[in-house]
């Protein structure tokens, strides 16, 4: 204990004297240290601060360099896979970020291939944030394949892959009023393109490769962006907390198709400590897209309710449940036309509660796990056109097997309600398991999973 004595005192000679200012001693606080005042090591160092710097008469100010300089690397990934509609093939992917020395310009370079040369795709991406107005500028290539195996009337095999191929170019500029909210403008344009291949197996084992070549012609949209952006939340184990978000945007599009995309989300979180009581209205629509065409192009102007990775997704309602049900199997009645529409609308309510996690924010504290419990109510619609006069929704009906247009129905709203368990694993993705209610399928409870945080 570096040698020191406790002596205790009594009572009668613990009273001390009142010190006038001048007789104040900055040090009367301190324990006496092993070494006096100003000796050791730290002490020479306080005494004598600017032994060893450079004058700063000497000193030329200079601008920081603004030359880009390698940050860091995405670390690469390698996979494989054999068999499957698509064959055997090889992919991986890999990424660049550079930045200059106070972090203004950031570039950012990526490249992924997987299978073969027509798979290879990639970007680079620009940003600057030196001044207020920040912007970001880039262009990108990514193919996609998707395969499916057939038979031949020879007792052959064919194997079809069909490519689209999505190249991007375009920017990006907000300005900010504040920290928490901001305007973007945002102008580019894509170019859809497609390919087909296809393989053919005799009964022996051998194969030959027939490119088929294009199969349709390019499809070309530019579009221009303007956008109203706050966000004011605080984020707590896999959800927000407390604060509120919101976005309402529009965006013209033109091209192969031409059509204005709306998109109004709020989002609120209302905490009472221990738990918060989150609502969420969100709208998005392709207004001028017109009714469902039968045609590629349907797919950019569709909205789902359906998609489990779509923020517009109901729980308890998606695709590959509704698939499995027993009448959509035999029957091919999926009754999947009222998830579909050119416009949708979502509102969502939830009570979270922090199960565990740290002490100050979880019932019970175990932060190796952090898990949310949640009780929530979900309600959509999905519409291509509306009568406000009346006022009278409709929908398109769209059967599994041939996604046009079959006629036209009332739009038909889908409900649930259940609770959901949402697990931060090691903090690098958010696991949700939910079980639903569904008041609008014959199947009334339904269990999924998402991989993603809470909205």
């Amino acid at each position: 204990n570096g040698g020191y004595s406790i002596v205790a005192l009594p009572s009668e000679k613990t009273e001390g004297n009142r010190m006038v200012p001048e007789g104040e001693s900055s040090t009367a606080a301190m324990l006496p240290p092993v070494q006096s005042s100003g000796e050791g090591l730290v002490g020479n160092y306080l005494d004598d601060p600017l032994t060893g710097l450079q004058d700063l008469g000497t000193i030329t100010p200079a601008r920081a360099s603004d030359r880009l300089h390698l940050d860091r690397i995405v670390p690469p990934s390698v996979g494989a896979s054999a068999g499957g509609p698509v064959g055997t093939q090889v992919a991986g992917g890999v990424g660049f970020m550079f930045s200059d020395i106070l972090g203004h310009q950031n570039l950012s370079v990526f490249l992924q291939a997987n299978g073969t040369i027509k798979d290879i795709g990639g970007g680079v991406f620009y940003s600057n944030q030196e001044n207020r107005m920040n912007y970001t500028v880039g262009v990108s290539h990514q193919p996609s394949a998707y395969g499916q195996v057939r038979r031949t009337r020879n007792g052959g095999l064919v194997q079809i892959v069909q490519r689209i191929f999505r190249t991007q170019a375009g920017g990006q500029a907000s300005y900010p009023f504040s920290q928490t909210n901001r305007l973007e403008l945002g102008l580019g344009g894509t170019r859809y393109g497609f390919d087909v291949t296809a393989r053919v197996f005799d009964r022996l084992g051998q194969s030959r490769q027939v490119d088929v070549g294009p199969s349709r012609d390019p499809l070309y949209f530019g579009r221009a962006s303007l956008a109203y952006v706050g966000d004011f939340s605080n984020f707590g184990l896999t959800a927000p907390l407390q604060g509120g978000r919101y976005r309402f945007q529009v965006t013209p599009q033109f091209g192969s198709r031409n059509f204005v995309s709306v998109l109004a989300d709020y989002r609120r979180y209302l905490r009472r400590d221990p738990v918060t009581f989150a609502v969420r209205g969100l709208h998005r629509g392709n207004y001028g897209a017109g009714q469902f065409e039968g045609e590629l192009t349907d797919s950019f102007v569709r909205e789902t309710l359906g998609d489990p990775y779509q923020v517009g997704f109901v729980r308890g309602y998606s695709f590959n449940s509704i698939f499995e049900e027993p009448k959509c199997r035999s029957q091919n009645i999926c009754r999947i036309g009222r998830l579909y529409g050119t416009r949708m609308a979502l509102g969502s309510v939830e009570l979270r509660v922090p199960l565990l996690g740290p002490e100050v924010l979880s019932l019970a504290t175990f932060e190796y796990l952090p898990t949310d419990l949640v009780l929530f109510a979900d309600a959509g619609v999905a519409w291509t056109s509306e009568d406000l006069t009346e006022p009278s929704f409709s929908s398109s009906t769209i059967r599994r097997s041939d996604p046009s247009v079959s006629g036209s129905v009332p739009a038909q709203p889908v409900t649930s309600a259940g609770m959901s368990a949402r697990v931060n694993v090691l903090g690098a993705i958010v696991l949700e398991a939910f079980y639903a209610r569904t008041f609008q399928r014959t199947k009334t409870w339904d269990f999924g999973v998402l991989l993603r945080p809470g909205w």
